[in-house]
């Protein structure tokens, strides 16, 4: 009797332990490997940024002979670890489709307007230009810039509608 009640009750544990192993799940790991010549590791917050603009009014964007624009947004590109010596520097490259004066295309159903991006002193970083130098401290960094629509000078070309745009960036450590 002893055998079979230590029979059954091994055969209870095997099927407890399948029946609690019955859901799954999956865990995907990414990130990179930088050269050793990049001096600051992006932090992960920074990799991809959403910067929701919110709405503006199409007659906003028409002030100024067509010239108007939103509030700007500031967004910051986070460095960690930096390992930089008294004079190390990055300059930032932000790239993408090209609109007007250098600023980024929009697309969607809106039009008549591009995303101006600024530098920390509120001056024009149009796409593709480098950013003046930004002095880098040991350890954490955090690299300041706003964005913001503004219309493309043509008031008759300004539509309503939801757009999106996207911006990559590049830093180059000195």
């Amino acid at each position: 009797m002893k055998k079979v009640i230590l029979m059954v009750s091994l055969v209870t544990v095997i099927f407890s332990s399948v029946a609690m192993a019955q859901g799954s799940g999956t865990i995907i790991s990414s990130g990179s490997i930088i050269q050793t010549h990049s001096q600051c590791a992006l932090a992960p917050e920074s990799v991809e940024q959403v910067i929701n603009l919110g709405q503006i009014a199409d007659s906003t964007l028409a002030e100024n002979e067509g010239t108007g624009s939103s509030a700007r947004r500031q967004f910051m590109i986070k460095l960690n670890d930096c390992e930089v010596g008294p004079q190390g520097t990055v300059t930032v490259v932000f790239g993408g489709i090209a609109g007007k004066d250098g600023r980024l295309a929009i697309n969607g159903e809106a039009s008549g307007a591009s995303i101006a991006i600024n530098d920390i002193n509120d001056e024009p970083l149009p796409l593709g230009a480098e950013s003046q130098p930004i002095k880098l401290l040991p350890g954490n960094n955090v690299l300041v810039f706003s964005l913001y629509l503004q219309g493309d000078g043509v008031v008759e070309n300004i539509n309503a509608g939801d757009y999106q745009a996207v911006a990559n960036y590049t830093l180059n450590y000195n």
